[in-house]
């Protein structure tokens, strides 16, 4: 299981985004003490900073002198690297561009696990195969519509709540 969080994860290091990667994972793998699992050498490493869209000057920056963006591909290539069952994204697409978001995307619609994400994207929801859970009132349930219904419905409320409350003034 893993989870990435909305923002800090990577703040105060040293390292650069290589560094990062190659440590995290051989503490990953110790820990779970299958070093045999563990295939990330250097060049597997930067292709995959790369395939996240993390440009190849980048690697061996400083962490703290990245972009938010960039620490969020670091992020994704190192889960990638840990092959979890589950995802927990707690808004994912902050500080990503276009091509990150896009990529998120793609990688999202391809794991073979289960995904919880937490986002207010529409773009994601509409284009991440994922079931729209919604909470609300002390609830939690499954959506059975699409993404435009569910945005129409709420708008047609926020009407209604707005029309209601104008004629009591």
């Amino acid at each position: 299981m893993s989870y990435l969080l909305q923002r800090g994860q990577l703040s105060g290091t040293v390292c650069c985004a290589l560094e990062s990667i190659i440590s995290i994972l051989r503490i990953y793998f110790l820990l779970k003490r299958h070093l045999d699992e563990y295939d990330a050498d250097y060049q597997s490493v930067r292709n995959k900073l790369g395939n996240f869209g993390l440009e190849g000057y980048a690697h061996e920056i400083p962490i703290k002198d990245l972009s938010g963006g960039q620490k969020a591909r670091v992020v994704f290539a190192a889960l990638y690297f840990m092959r979890p069952h589950v995802l927990f994204l707690d808004e994912p697409t902050n500080h990503l561009d276009i091509e990150s978001i896009e990529a998120l995307i793609l990688a999202i619609n391809e794991f073979t696990g289960g995904v919880v994400c937490i986002t207010h994207d529409s773009r994601l929801i509409q284009e991440a195969q994922l079931e729209m859970w919604v909470v609300e009132d002390n609830n939690c349930y499954e959506y059975d519509g699409t993404y435009e219904t569910y945005k129409s419905k709420i708008l047609k409320c926020i009407e209604e709540y707005g029309s209601h409350h104008n004629k009591e003034n």
